[in-house]
């Protein structure tokens, strides 16, 4: 029988994990200039980007489909301030 392989053992992963985490945590702060060139950085700039990219997409989507000809609160696109109902300003 084979010894797994320590790269492949999910405690050992685990332990080795968990001790660069904490590792990690007794380190000082770092500087705005390493943070920003970080990989750490760029992923959740693009994670945050990319959520409400689909969220705005979802939304335009989801307003085009559910619009209601003939309903008084979808009024027509190209009609004029009398046809509309639109306030004087």
């Amino acid at each position: 029988m084979r010894e797994p392989d320590p790269e492949h053992d999910p405690s050992k992963r685990h332990r080795i994990l968990v001790r660069r985490s904490r590792a990690k945590m007794h380190e000082g702060p770092i500087a705005l200039s390493t943070y920003l060139a970080s990989g750490a950085f760029r992923f959740s700039t693009l994670q945050t980007w990319l959520a409400e990219l689909v969220s705005i997409g979802i939304y335009l989507v989801l307003s085009i489909l559910l619009r209601q000809e003939g309903s008084a609160e979808s009024k027509p696109v190209a009609g004029c301030d009398s046809e509309t109902g639109a306030a004087d300003t």
